[in-house]
């Protein structure tokens, strides 16, 4: 008796599916117009983080009198450092580098380095500017901080959707069409940028070197960054 009453359901069900993909195809059939377009937003904004890479260096037979002449100005600048709480500072360690001669190591040198990264410009560059003679500027960078880029990022979607929607509506409106939906929507990513920007070169040091204070006696500016980024999509209209 259950067999018979299965029996008796199933076709019903056939043809609810069958009406329900009818149905489907017919709404889906009402969408004559179909346009493919894409649209971009661009902004200029402020650089509001500098990084700054400064390092000491010595050659000479003595492995171990290097380290340690290296390590004590490393030292140094870690204790000046601590004046400056807005400033994060990490040190990278202390590198070993043979001097070779006839293939056999006649001498070596030792180089260390200590890493800056703060959004207090100013602090920067006191901080900078108060380092010893032993202590050499190797780079200044300024870009725009991962809180600043994360903040933009949500903002930049949300235009970029409304810029789309509204060429939507204007081909609806010159279509007189009654409604569109919007299909295979596609965002792109921001402008490739690399997270540092190099703003000074490498700077030489040796026995002639000029002091700290006078490798950044010119005014430190960030500067702008432009971002840049595409949205392409489908609409379609009935």
């Amino acid at each position: 008796m259950k067999l018979q009453k299965y029996l008796l359901i199933l076709p019903l069900m056939a043809t609810a599916v069958s009406t329900f993909a009818q149905e489907t195809i017919t709404n889906n059939d009402d969408y004559k117009s179909t346009f493919h377009f894409a649209t971009e937003v661009r902004r200029t904004i402020d650089k509001d983080l500098m990084l700054a890479s400064v390092y000491s260096r010595k050659t000479g037979e003595s492995l171990t009198e290097l380290r340690e002449f290296v390590s004590k100005n490393l030292n140094k600048v870690l204790e000046l450092a601590k004046q400056y709480p807005t400033i994060e500072v990490e040190a990278t360690g202390i590198q070993n580098y043979p001097h070779y001669e006839k293939e056999k190591v006649k001498g070596w040198e030792a180089q260390g380095n200590i890493e800056f990264k703060s959004k207090d410009f100013k602090s920067m560059e006191k901080l900078l500017a108060s380092l010893g003679e032993n202590i050499a500027l190797n780079s200044v960078y300024f870009t725009v901080s991962p809180e600043k880029w994360a903040m933009l990022e949500d903002e930049l979607t949300t235009e970029m959707i409304q810029k789309l929607q509204h060429k939507a509506e204007v081909i609806k409106l010159a279509l007189n069409a009654k409604e569109y939906i919007l299909d295979d929507v596609k965002l792109g990513n921001f402008n490739d940028r690399s997270y540092y920007r190099p703003y000074m070169a490498q700077m030489t040091y040796g026995a002639t070197k000029a002091p700290l204070q006078e490798e950044i006696k010119i005014p430190l500016e960030a500067g702008k960054e432009t971002i840049v980024s595409q949205v392409s999509g489908t609409a379609k209209f009935k």
